[in-house]
């Protein structure tokens, strides 16, 4: 499966689309202050990593798993 990762900045939320099907479906819904900006997808592990603006963290997504956690955190 081939997909696009997008962060939405009008609503912060982190969206994917599949490549082949079009189909788009939201992944992760922030919190009013949160501000997701760089997004990529690690394929061979189907992992979604992403910045954040304002809580100057790096988080990641497993999309076989269906868990969010925090890599980096410099608050």
């Amino acid at each position: 499966m081939f997909i696009v990762a997008v962060s939405d900045t009008g609503t912060n939320n982190i969206f994917h689309v599949e490549y082949e099907t079009g189909v788009t479906q939201q992944l992760l819904v922030h919190d009013d202050r949160a501000h997701p900006y760089a997004v990529t997808y690690d394929p061979t592990t189907e992992l979604l990593y992403w910045s954040d603006l304002t809580y100057y963290r790096i988080s990641r997504y497993s999309l076989l798993w269906r868990n969010h956690s925090v890599v980096y955190s410099n608050c």
